[in-house]
């Protein structure tokens, strides 16, 4: 009996121990969160004391200890926005798709993604808080803001009608509708952009006939400034509104209003330095002067204020506002390249060359490139060219600092340095949809026919099913007389794609023609309408067509027409003997005696 008792109480506790070693690890992972919360809650405290460097600590913490609690996402997300952090928009879509996340959660997501322009996560967010609530007021100014950015000013102001609807008094909605309406051009001709914004808004040809005359609506936007927390919007539209239609003085006017108010920037002050300069005024040396006074006492307007004296040719009154800042703001890399850029609009190179000689942390790029340009101007090639090939090749696979030195050998004009980088955009960032149109026109305006086929052939290789790039290397392979049997399938696969293409029949019936197949190149020509023959790409073309099969006459008049248009150096080769024909033969009727 006594040996069973023991047996049965050695059972229970066994059973209790295998118990708590299964429960063990949920007893666990709850504790981690509870503690993980906790450390989330104490970085919000911090973030609200702005003790940010405390709060990232915590942060960090909690995401260690317990990654998928809301309240760790949010206190993480709430950070790297306020940091400007990269990871920001990673926790801010981790968190909205958590089942604990609130609306107000969804809203702040949604005001990230605006201010970094991450438009479609922006999108998703405002269309789900609007099914929700449709009328709720936030989500409303929050779709108002997104159609402006995403320049969709239909759905803007059908947004801002609903938000009138709702709240006729709402001053950003009163405001925002006055904007779309002074800036935008005529929205009753305007059709919706696809997207899924408005497709949403179901009102949208309803609100596109303005019921106000634009001189009650700048009435509106006047009485808006009025309103301490709308004056500095509306302020900036009357004096956008003002300039855009060439009221310079109403302009003037408006600028000075402002600053004689709360709530100015220093970027107002400039945009009063723009118009005072636009409109010619006496007033801008004062005006400049003062800012000079002003300004050199804080190190970012000063900063703000020299690149405006650079963009207007006063290269001398920066280094003057230089010499009133302290000697530790000279010594940082933006004032140091504020002062090589005033060096160089002075040309005073050597003096620009050592203050970029050693290297620095955040604007090396800017340094780097500003050098380059100051060995250049005093004569050194072998020098340059040995930096600008290390200066591509440290930068050439980061896509924002390859288009920082394309601007600026736009503006230097660096003609062939600028074609450099943007072929190493094309190969590196195929993204990047304008690189091939600046590129084509710069082959097309120079000529290059050889560089216009190599770049259209790459570009086929990425894309091998579009018919338009298969019909530019077959005109360009033709042209030039290479590689003609692949031109000629080419040319074909294009012309059956798209029948109806002018420019791809006029590309197959002269490969046609190129084969020797003349008189079936002609029919194919002639099925286009006159109109289409008389443009000048297909006129070329049609004119040669002609000539070879002995219309010399006809053949000359459409050469004419040819060449009016924008041709490449073999085209117009080939239609000079035409040009010749067609002028002779006009001069002959002139001088035949009446």
């Amino acid at each position: 009996m006594r040996r069973r008792r023991t047996l049965l109480i050695t059972g229970v506790i066994g059973l209790i121990l295998i118990g708590a070693l299964i429960s063990a690890r949920p007893i666990y992972r709850s504790g981690r969160a509870w503690r993980a919360r906790g450390l989330a809650a104490e970085a919000e405290q911090l973030r609200q004391a702005k003790d940010l460097r405390g709060a990232a600590s915590k942060a960090q913490a909690a995401l260690n200890l317990d990654p998928e609690q809301a309240a760790v996402l949010r206190a993480a997300a709430r950070l790297n926005s306020l940091a400007r952090g990269g990871n920001a928009g990673t926790f801010w879509r981790q968190l909205v798709r958590h089942p604990e996340a609130t609306a107000e959660d969804r809203r702040t997501a949604a005001l990230h993604a605006l201010a970094t322009n991450q438009h479609g996560f922006a999108e998703e967010q405002i269309i789900g808080m609007l099914k929700a609530v449709p009328d709720d007021l936030g989500a409303l100014e929050l779709a108002v803001q997104l159609a402006l950015k995403k320049n969709e000013p239909l759905a803007a102001l059908a947004f801002s009608e609903r938000l009138l609807a709702k709240n006729p008094e709402h001053p950003f909605g009163r405001l925002n509708r006055a904007q779309i309406l002074l800036l935008s051009p005529d929205l009753s001709k305007a059709a919706p952009a696809p997207s899924p914004l408005c497709d949403f808004e179901a009102t949208l040809p309803a609100v596109a006939r303005p019921r106000n005359t634009r001189e009650e609506l700048r009435a509106e936007v006047r009485k808006l400034a009025d309103d301490a927390e709308r004056r500095v919007e509306a302020f900036r539209l009357l004096i956008l509104e003002a300039r855009r239609r060439g009221a310079l003085d109403q302009a003037v006017d408006s600028v000075r209003e402002l600053l004689s108010g709360p709530g100015w920037s220093f970027e107002d002050q400039l945009v009063q330095l723009d118009l005072l300069a636009e409109s010619k005024s006496p007033e801008l040396e004062s005006a400049v002067a003062n800012l000079l006074r002003s300004a050199t006492q804080h190190e970012s307007s000063t900063a703000m204020l020299g690149t405006w004296l650079l963009e207007h040719g006063r290269p001398g009154q920066v280094l003057d506002a230089l010499q009133l800042v302290s000697r530790e703001a000279r010594d940082t890399e933006g004032f140091k390249l504020l002062h090589a850029d005033a060096c160089a609009a002075l040309e005073r190179w050597g003096e620009a060359e050592a203050i970029l000689q050693k290297p620095w942390q955040k604007l090396d790029l800017h340094r780097r490139a500003a050098l380059a340009r100051a060995v250049r101007a005093q004569g050194r090639a072998t020098e340059f060219q040995a930096a600008w090939r290390d200066l591509v090749e440290a930068y050439k696979g980061k896509r924002v600092e390859l288009l920082h030195l394309l601007k600026v050998c736009g503006v230097w004009q660096w003609r062939a340095e600028q074609e450099q980088l943007l072929q190493i955009m094309l190969k590196r960032f195929p993204e990047e949809k304008w690189v091939p149109s600046v590129l084509t026109k710069l082959y097309l305006d120079s000529g290059r026919s050889q560089e216009l086929r190599a770049l259209y052939e790459q570009l086929l290789q990425n894309d091998p099913r579009n018919a338009e790039l298969k019909n530019n290397v077959a005109i360009l392979s033709l042209l030039m007389a290479n590689q003609q049997e692949k031109a000629v399938e080419l040319a074909r696969e294009a012309y059956e794609a798209s029948p109806r293409n002018p420019s791809y029949t006029c590309t197959y019936a002269y490969a046609l023609h190129s084969q020797g197949r003349r008189t079936e190149a002609l029919r194919l020509m002639r099925s286009l309408p006159e109109e289409a023959l008389r443009r000048p790409n297909t006129a070329t073309y049609y004119s040669v067509m002609l000539r070879d099969s002995g219309d010399n006459h006809t053949a000359g008049k459409y050469a004419a027409l040819a060449s009016a248009g924008r041709l490449l150096p073999e085209e117009r080769a080939m239609l000079q003997p035409q040009l010749e024909s067609h002028l002779q033969s006009e001069l002959n009727k002139a001088l035949e005696p009446r």
